[in-house]
């Protein structure tokens, strides 16, 4: 193989090596960007749960059971109740303590915000808080360290490759000056021997 041929071959594994390096960084920003995403949803879930400072009695008005591929059973529950008077409605996805035991009639405790009663929940589980806390701030991170390595990852491809580019111009530049030097020297011995034959 000539030399011509191998920078040839060199060149263009090094566009095929870009072009999956980028793939890469792409994804990892995208995968970073998603867990943001989701951590941003379970802070306002988190926030939520903070001012939900009040409990009361539900009664559960429809029950839909469902069972997924790994035999776990997920009750999708609509409740009502009552604040000063006023009547609500709301549903949500029954955690795992109850375990799909409620039924149509049966009360259920919720935890709602006083001045939102709309903002409420199953259960008068204090933990929840502190889990939605710790959920949204794995997730962040989850989420910033993909999204961080995929920025630094383009960057180090477009200096990477902004430095080849600057190689190549010298390499060129310096073939040039060594094929004027060439053409120099034999424009000078042409006309020498030009010179000599008068």
């Amino acid at each position: 193989m000539n030399k011509k041929s191998a920078i040839r071959r060199h060149v263009q594994t090094n566009i095929v090596a870009r072009i999956i390096y980028r793939l890469i960084c792409i994804v990892l920003i995208a995968a970073g960007i998603f867990g943001l995403f989701m951590s941003f949803g379970a802070s306002e879930q988190s926030y939520r749960y903070t001012l939900r400072d009040t409990t009361a009695e539900a009664t559960v008005t429809k029950k839909t059971k469902e069972t997924d591929e790994y035999g776990y059973d997920t009750c999708l529950v609509t409740y009502s109740f009552e604040v000063d008077g006023t009547k609500y409605s709301s549903e949500g996805v029954l955690p795992n303590n109850y375990s799909c035991s409620v039924s149509e009639g049966k009360p259920i405790t919720i935890r709602y915000q006083a001045s939102q009663p709309l903002n409420n929940s199953f259960g008068d589980n204090k933990q929840a808080e502190s889990i939605w806390t710790i959920l949204a701030v794995s997730l962040a991170i989850l989420g910033i360290i993909p999204l961080g390595v995929g920025f630094v990852g383009l960057i180090a491809i477009h200096k990477a490759m902004k430095a080849e580019d600057e190689v190549e111009e010298a390499a060129e530049a310096r073939a040039r000056k060594r094929a004027y030097r060439r053409r120099l020297k034999k424009e000078q011995a042409a006309a020498q021997t030009e010179k000599e034959n008068k």
